[in-house]
């Protein structure tokens, strides 16, 4: 015999061989079978109704171990909510194929909206909280990164910025710029949002086009005051 804690509640599994007690009395449809019935499993385990649900047009049967609506065992899954049996986090993590919802969400986070206030425009969430978590979690999914740069780039092509851009403006600030803080700044958010470049603090103008000569390089440095005599 097997036991599960359920919302504090202590939830029992017969196996095969054990000692059944009096007033069970498992029925084989199980399909059919109400809450607090008591039911013969595929695997032949005795194991009692929670819950009745539609999940995806399809009426389940729930238990201490999982969520079922065609064959059904009494392997303990990592979410008993779930037909699939497995936690949300690991369906995003898993999924291949964005959703719908998921090019939206990257639509409007590649167009410069905060990526909590996406989600929560986009998902029935109504905690930030929540939406904190789910937005960051989606993000970090090779699919969604993914759809986030294409919709960028299509951004950078409408207004003309390439490669070839970021180059040569590059190139210009370094060569003739006495103090162009300013545009460093947004050249810098330029270079990291067009993934040229790994992501790093640049503190000076030589760090932005690292591919001048050493030659070009010290004559764009810029010339030190004379010290005060």
């Amino acid at each position: 015999m097997r036991e599960y804690t359920i919302k504090g509640k202590l939830h029992k599994v017969y196996e095969p061989g054990d000692k059944i007690p009096q007033g069970i009395s498992p029925r084989k449809d199980w399909i059919d079978a109400r809450i607090g019935d008591w039911i013969l499993a595929d695997d032949k385990c005795i194991i009692q109704v929670l819950r009745r649900t539609k999940l995806s047009n399809q009426q389940t049967v729930g238990t201490c171990t999982g969520t079922y609506y065609k064959d059904i065992d009494t392997i303990k899954k990592a979410n008993i909510y779930s037909l699939c049996g497995k936690v949300h986090a690991n369906n995003i993590h898993e999924r291949k194929k964005p959703t719908k919802n998921e090019e939206l969400f990257a639509g409007r986070v590649a167009g410069g909206q905060d990526p909590v206030k996406a989600y929560l425009d986009v998902y029935p969430a109504k905690s930030e909280k929540y939406a904190k978590r789910m937005s960051a979690l989606l993000l970090k999914t090779e699919r969604v990164d993914s759809l986030v740069n294409e919709k960028l780039k299509d951004t950078f092509d409408s207004l003309g910025v390439d490669l070839k851009y970021l180059i040569g403006t590059a190139k210009d600030i370094t060569d003739s710029s006495k103090n162009d803080s300013d545009r460093i700044r947004t050249l810098n958010m330029l270079w990291d949002a067009f993934g040229v470049i790994e992501k790093q603090k640049i503190t000076s103008v030589t760090g932005i086009f690292q591919g001048l000569t050493e030659k070009q390089l010290a004559e764009a440095k810029r010339p030190e005051l004379p010290e005060n005599v």
